[in-house]
């Protein structure tokens, strides 16, 4: 059996440091968003999650 972790949190809310932080406890996490100039170390999320993400609340939000 193995167990899952699932961290959810607003974005800038210090996410990616617990999951860094996690990491190097030796938790296994998906690092595969893309480092970028505002987090050099990766997100620590799965891109298809991402994409959910913002297709959802871009339908939440309506027509403009």
């Amino acid at each position: 059996m193995s167990d899952a972790i699932f961290i959810a949190g607003y974005y800038r809310s210090g996410t990616s440091a617990l999951s860094g932080a996690l990491q190097r406890l030796g938790v296994t996490l998906h690092n595969d968003a893309a480092a970028n100039e505002h987090n050099p170390l990766g997100f620590y999320e799965i891109p298809e999650l991402i994409e959910f993400d913002v297709d959802l609340f871009a339908r939440l939000a309506g027509p403009r």
